[in-house]
């Protein structure tokens, strides 16, 4: 039996998931003792659920098994359930079942399933402290089995590292990141690209762009050959990553071939997944579709009770000059344990009050101690926005050196710190526009983007051309595209 659950095991790792179907569900239509049946069930359910992508068949062949059993086995049977709801952005409901588990009646693969659940959960509901602990606490169980060693070592540094750089507590998360490259810098296959993939969304979240692309690169094209939906996984960062740093069309096409492999098991990337076509947007210059996006971001995570997410998203909106969200993230600075939440609050509060630059340029130096660069140099960027708009010269040159400081630093081409980086005063409208016209896009084409009338559009476009001292529409697309390759490191 243990040959058979190893090669079963082995197959679905290899993504050849029909083949371990084949082994999985003949060992578990046979009268095994325990523990032996519930690990078969289990592995056949994972395997269902991952490589095969059938979430609805693997949620059956777990309440068929729990039906027939109780006891130690239902507890165990439980435990792959609460990981179903984790993945698939049910927070609260797989907190419940993990909370409810007795883990003294779990094998050592189950045990770590069961830490991986409650580690997800914990960390959308925005309590990245206990889901630490959880994470921290799995490390240290015995490991008897090759895919319990996989999913211990490599899998929960991948979600605890999450966990973490959602909230905010980015030190935390290098930490966990560097120590998995440590642990499993030996390991053959496709465990280095997964560690690499682990590293990247630790050096994204704390700016370094240069490194984040190159290693969420690594993983992406690293996993592309397998159809556990990994690619999809570290694909969302990558994309984020490079659009983070201008290069818009290497973007977009991730995009499409992240799209391509969405994965069932990966719904609580859901939200990360439209943050991401965001930045591609506003990347492109369409300011008004990127705030859309982050917004049903936000809303996704927010029915879905992934509170952590929900401020990352609320945060995206923010980058994009949204500061809707502000009473929203205040609520949600006290539901969570996010560092991110009040600082959040904070910057979307500054940005809506016009009376001046101070508690922006303030948050910003705040969210760079909290290890948030690109955030902070957009915070900065707001901030000199702002002084100019009140007259305050000395300390609008002050925030905007201080952006393109960290925008250099971090290899960040954002909105924010563009606008900044240009000496022209044009409303976020008439900057949004222009760009378009920059971009070759036809009168036509940028009111059906922006679901506006050509007449409007036209308004805009004199307005930009007349406040800037230009004669036509030509004049104005050469003055925005050469504006932008003067921003520094564009």
């Amino acid at each position: 039996v243990e040959t058979e659950l190893l090669c079963g095991s082995a197959l679905s790792l290899m993504s050849r998931g029909a083949d371990a179907e084949q082994v999985l569900s003949a060992l578990t239509a046979r009268d095994l003792p325990e523990p032996a049946w519930t690990t078969a069930v289990v592995q056949r359910a994972i395997n269902l659920l991952w490589s095969l992508r059938q979430p609805e068949r693997a949620r059956e062949v777990i309440d068929d098994a729990s039906a027939a059993t109780t006891g130690a086995a239902k507890q165990r049977l439980s435990a792959f359930r609460a990981g179903q709801l984790a993945v698939e952005a049910h927070p609260a409901a797989a907190v419940q079942i993990c909370e409810s588990i007795d883990t003294g009646q779990l094998t050592p693969l189950l045990g770590v399933v069961a830490a991986l659940a409650h580690t997800i959960a914990l960390g959308d509901l925005g309590r990245p402290r206990e889901a630490a602990a959880v994470a921290d606490r799995a490390a240290r169980l015995p490991a008897l089995s090759p895919q319990a060693v996989f999913y211990q070592v490599v899998i929960l540094a991948d979600y605890h590292t999450e966990a973490l750089v959602v909230a905010g507590c980015n030190t935390e998360a290098a930490e966990v990141a560097d120590r998995a490259h440590r642990q499993c810098a030996d390991v053959p296959g496709r465990v280095p690209a997964i560690v690499a993939g682990i590293r990247g969304a630790a050096a994204l979240r704390c700016g370094d762009l240069p490194t984040a692309v190159g290693l969420l690169g690594a993983a992406f094209k690293g996993v592309s050959d397998r159809t556990d939906g990994l690619m999809y996984h570290f694909g969302i960062g990558y994309v984020e990553a490079l659009a983070r740093t201008g290069d818009v069309d290497a973007a977009g096409d991730a995009l499409t071939e992240v799209e391509r492999d969405r994965h069932p098991a990966h719904t609580l990337r859901h939200s990360d997944y439209l943050v991401a076509g965001a930045w591609v947007a506003a990347g492109r210059g369409l300011t008004s579709a990127a705030q859309s996006l982050a917004a049903d971001a936000a809303e996704f995570a927010r029915t879905h009770g992934q509170y952590a997410r929900e401020v990352l998203a609320l945060q995206a909106a923010i980058h994009f000059g949204d500061h809707h969200g502000a009473a929203r993230l205040v609520e949600l600075a006290r539901l969570t344990d996010c560092p991110r939440a009040p600082l959040a609050a904070r910057w979307a509060a500054a940005l809506g009050d016009h009376s001046g630059g101070d508690a922006l340029a303030e948050v910003a130096h705040d969210l760079e101690a909290m290890g948030d660069r690109v955030a902070a140099a957009d915070a900065a960027a707001h901030a000199t926005l702002a002084y100019r708009r009140t007259g305050r010269r000395g300390a609008a040159l002050t925030a905007a050196a201080y952006a393109a400081r960290l925008a250099s630093e971090c290899g960040a081409v954002t909105p924010a710190t563009r606008a900044a980086a240009t000496p022209v005063s044009l409303s976020e409208r008439e900057r949004e526009i222009a760009a378009l016209v920059a971009a070759g896009m036809t009168n036509r084409q940028i009111a059906d983007q922006l679901k506006l009338s050509v007449r409007t559009v036209e308004g805009h476009i004199y307005r930009c051309s007349s406040r800037l001292g230009l004669t036509s529409r030509s004049e104005l697309a050469r003055l925005m595209s050469d504006l932008a390759r003067m921003c520094p490191d564009r």
